[in-house]
């Protein structure tokens, strides 16, 4: 059975009882931050999140977990950004973009992470519903369904990791390979089910 990288973690901390919506946004702030201000806005959005989570008592490694294939990504954006290819020359402006986007994506990946690991889809929704705008009740569905998708997606990844590694496949590209369609597809079939639960609530 896969271990859920992406569940909420019951506690009592500051972090736990802090409103999701303050949560929220300051993910949106660190994760922009880390991606315009580099190597000091990635710094100090590390140091935000690495704090917050010993204030969660969080492990650090836990939020590193699953992040192989984000980690891949971002390597193979910092190599085809670092070459021109006419002539073939190291590119240093664009070697610095693509590790300033890589390490955007890794920032954004761990405070997700820590995000999910201390609040829950139902408390970001009931807090996103009290806010006096009745437009934004829609907004608040639209919103939760979206970051509800993620932690989704990367379940359904670690089940087909798992999976494929009891089948002795191997790691590298052909595991993405053999991963990703399958992946999409449960994915699809989520997709459907979340539609299908919407419009039977009234929802169009």
């Amino acid at each position: 059975m896969a271990v859920i990288s992406f569940s909420y973690q019951f506690g009592n901390s500051p972090l736990h009882r802090l409103s999701p919506l303050v949560k929220f946004l300051g993910l949106v702030g660190v994760s922009a931050v880390s991606f315009t201000v580099f190597p000091w806005g990635f710094a100090f959005s590390a140091v935000v999140i690495f704090s917050a989570a010993f204030i969660a008592r969080v492990r650090i490694a836990e939020l590193f977990r699953g992040c192989t294939g984000l980690v891949f990504l971002s390597a193979l954006t910092v190599l085809s950004r670092s070459f021109t290819h006419t002539p073939l020359n190291w590119n240093i402006d664009g070697f610095l973009s693509g590790l300033t986007f890589g390490m955007g994506l890794l920032v954004s990946f761990i405070g997700t992470k820590l995000f999910f690991t201390t609040t829950t889809m139902t408390q970001l929704r009931d807090t996103l519903d009290r806010i006096p705008f009745p437009w934004f009740r829609r907004f608040s569905l639209y919103l939760t369904l979206m970051l509800g998708f993620l932690p989704r997606f990367l379940e359904r990844w670690e089940t087909a990791e798992l999976a494929y590694k009891a089948r002795a496949g191997r790691n590298g590209v052909r595991k993405l390979f053999a991963v990703t369609p399958l992946v999409i597809e449960l994915m699809v079939e989520a997709a459907v089910e979340t539609a299908v639960a919407l419009e039977a609530r009234g929802w169009e």
